[in-house]
């Protein structure tokens, strides 16, 4: 993997890791800054999967090989187009005052957009997977 996506994405992991360990830590003062009200109990289970997912986002960009990266790239597309698609559904329910849901978008946006890079470098030919650092 290129350094700047290497950087830039494990950058991305390590915020989801520090945002889900602190919803599941302090619920009650981390659910506020959260797109929709949030019970302490959904509050934790967010932010277990937060960590969960920040942490395979960090562990593949620290692997730094396309090919061992595809289970969490694919993850990583899917659970975007989930939260893209929730947040559409049940938009009536998102804070869009401050712009929490506009933050999760982008979020779910650059997560996909990641994971797509890495399937697509993975699939291409041997001689084709060259990555220019920097």
């Amino acid at each position: 993997m290129a350094t700047w996506f290497r950087a830039s994405y494990g950058a991305l992991g390590a915020v989801l890791v520090g945002l889900g360990v602190s919803l599941f830590a302090a619920p009650n003062t981390v659910a506020a800054i959260w797109p929709w009200p949030l019970t302490p109990l959904t509050a934790r289970a967010i932010g277990a999967w937060l960590a969960g997912i920040g942490a395979v986002v960090v562990g593949a960009t620290a692997e730094g090989d396309h090919r061992r990266g595809v289970p969490a790239a694919g993850a990583a597309v899917v659970l975007a187009g989930l939260v893209i698609v929730a947040v559409a559904r049940y938009s009536d329910q998102v804070r869009w005052d401050r712009g929490q849901g506009e933050i999760l978008l982008a979020v779910a946006l650059v997560l996909a957009l990641g994971g797509a890079y890495v399937l697509t470098r993975a699939a291409a030919p041997k001689g084709a997977r060259r990555d220019v650092e920097g």
